[in-house]
């Protein structure tokens, strides 16, 4: 192919016996062009990348009438995959506070570091800042349907500080702080 000359492919066709610029012995006209790659006249060629592949904003202007979607929901693998680049990225612990009427305490923070989620993503293990952020989440949830005075959650960090004689104690006293229809203590054991 000379310098003078580009290689295209012809898409869509509208007027099929037309001859093309630079026959070849396989390819006379533009009908017989279709779908192949041929050498076409630089000087008859406009590039028009915009046209060919657009660019996507990145955050695109929102007009004054928005007509939303339904969201679509997370694939497991979406989430998963999210995860694994979030603990790619996490150098160190992350601190997260839980505000007070979450889990029944005063305000408690806590740190969630690469091993927490790695542990999560390759062996399954969940750590006790995973499940306690995990009930931060699902706290929010019930508090934004108004169902968070039916829900209790027990704070692990909370249970894993005193030894098993207070764990009952505890346990009782938060359950007696409220009438809940569903109480959520998720047990906690070391190899779990």
């Amino acid at each position: 192919m000379d310098d003078d000359q580009v290689r295209v492919t012809v898409e869509e066709v509208l007027v099929a016996d037309a001859l093309v610029p630079i026959p070849t012995e396989e390819v006379t006209t533009v009908g017989e062009a279709s779908g192949q790659f041929i050498a076409w006249p630089r000087r008859l060629v406009v590039e028009n990348v915009r046209q060919v592949n657009p660019q996507r904003e990145l955050f695109p202007k929102q007009s004054s009438q928005v007509n939303p979607e339904p969201a679509t929901p997370l694939t497991k693998t979406d989430v998963l995959k999210t995860l694994w680049f979030a603990a790619a990225d996490i150098k160190k612990p992350r601190k997260l506070y839980i505000e007070p009427g979450v889990v029944g305490l005063t305000r408690i923070s806590l740190a969630i570091n690469q091993l927490d989620i790695m542990g999560l993503l390759v062996t399954g293990t969940i750590s006790v800042s995973v499940m306690t952020f995990y009930n931060k989440c699902l706290y929010n949830i019930l508090k934004s349907s108004r169902r968070d005075a039916r829900y209790g959650l027990m704070c692990l960090l909370t249970i894993q500080t005193h030894c098993n004689n207070e764990d009952m104690s505890l346990i009782r006293n938060r359950i007696g702080e409220g009438s809940f229809d569903f109480f959520l203590l998720p047990l906690y054991e070391v190899g779990n």
